[in-house]
């Protein structure tokens, strides 16, 4: 019996242990949730991260600010001051993007990006060198009319014959070569608009005027036969403008000073720039004959350029009755005036395969008559200079065999 009891009690002191499940403790203490630490009221670690990402979204921004004003910038430079513009490039953090040889000139063409400031700031720094923008030529090329050709150019004879044997130069767009109205004929085409689109139109339809060779279509060229040097400055852009940056203008003339042509056809007119006129007056100082188009913005435009340039002969169109282009630039700067309105030149495939031409008005049609009647003067004198030239071919271009 005395058994059995012990046995009891030693059963109800274990059975809370091992056979009831244990009660929270009670104690006089806090809860734990009333014993936390209390942090002083300090900044939270995160808020200056955040606040330094809205600061850097803000630098970002003006940064995308600033790039989006930067525009190319050329300078030209003489070979032995080459150094000193990459130095100054650099101490700028400038990018120099591209940088060409112009042999012919002796100079060097340094191609970087900057926006107002940067411009002003270089040309303080490089007194020596010309800066400015790498701004574009456009095509001068007007409404779509047509005047027949009035300029009484030889059919044949001993003049035209010798006329045909001095190389031409053009600097323009991309000539189709596979038009019938360049069969036969001797075109040599190198391109300076690197990966963009080559304008294929106006280079194409000046140089039928030039060397334009089938007849049945109506493409009789004033100097069939003659060797053309095409060198491809004017791009097609993606709004259908038709643009050569003064930087590919200044290489296209470099290249056809190397093949040692004299006559150079640029149908193309923009606004004044330092470095393409430093470029042009070198070339006419070494013997260049360059007649460029006067522009077609109007008798109250501004004078455009090359045009504008002292000695380069400035050509204006004039329709069959000799009545000046209604949108051609007007002023003292213009020296020939020849046939520019509702001028044929070759044009393109329609969607049937046929070969197309169209009539074209514009100081840039104008432009390849007076080379062209220049051409037949230096027949005579291959040294003739450009003021005697210009006293000879007058005021109104007429192709007269000396």
């Amino acid at each position: 019996m005395r058994g059995l009891l012990f046995l009891i009690l030693m059963m109800t002191w274990i059975y809370p242990v091992w056979g009831q499940t244990a009660a929270p403790e009670t104690s006089s203490r806090a809860p734990i949730e009333d014993q936390r630490i209390q942090v002083p009221n300090v900044p939270d670690k995160k808020a200056p991260q955040s606040t330094l990402s809205e600061r850097a979204q803000q630098q970002a921004e003006e940064a995308r600010k600033n790039l989006s004003s930067f525009r190319e910038i050329l300078i030209l430079v003489s070979v032995n001051d080459k150094t000193d513009v990459t130095d100054v490039l650099k101490s700028r953090n400038l990018t120099l993007i591209e940088n060409y040889s112009l042999r012919s000139l002796g100079l060097v063409l340094i191609l970087t990006k900057g926006n107002v400031a940067i411009l002003k700031d270089l040309r303080r720094l490089l007194p020596n060198a010309d800066i400015d923008w790498n701004s574009d030529l456009s095509s001068a090329r007007g409404p779509r009319l047509y005047a027949k050709d009035k300029i009484k150019w030889p059919d044949h004879g001993a003049c035209l014959e010798q006329a045909i044997k001095i190389p031409i130069g053009m600097i323009d767009g991309h000539i189709i070569q596979s038009h019938p109205a360049f069969a036969g004929q001797n075109i040599s085409e190198k391109s300076f608009v690197g990966n963009k689109n080559a304008d294929n139109r106006h280079g194409t339809a000046i140089a039928s005027i030039l060397v334009g060779n089938a007849q049945q279509s109506g493409f009789d060229g004033l100097l069939k036969g003659a060797k053309i040097y095409n060198a491809v400055a004017l791009r097609h852009t993606s709004d259908g403008q038709q643009l050569a940056s003064t930087e590919a203008v200044l290489r296209s003339l470099d290249w056809l000073l190397l093949q040692d042509v004299r006559l150079i056809n640029v149908s193309l007119a923009g606004e004044q720039n330092a470095l393409l006129t430093r470029a042009v007056e070198l070339a006419l100082k070494n013997g260049a004959l360059i007649f460029a188009a006067a522009g077609n913005n109007g008798p109250s435009a501004p004078p455009a350029y090359p045009a504008a340039i002292n000695g380069v002969f400035a050509v204006t169109a004039i329709d069959a009755n000799g009545k000046l282009y209604a949108q051609a630039n007007t002023g003292r700067y213009i020296d020939l005036k020849a046939p520019g309105v509702d001028v044929w030149v070759a044009g393109f495939e329609d969607s049937q395969g046929s070969i197309l031409g169209s009539y074209q008005s514009g100081t840039s049609y104008a432009t390849p008559f007076a080379l062209a009647a220049a051409a037949l003067q230096l027949t005579r004198n291959s040294e003739l200079s450009a003021a005697l030239l210009s006293k000879i071919l007058g005021q109104t271009v007429i192709a007269n065999c000396p």
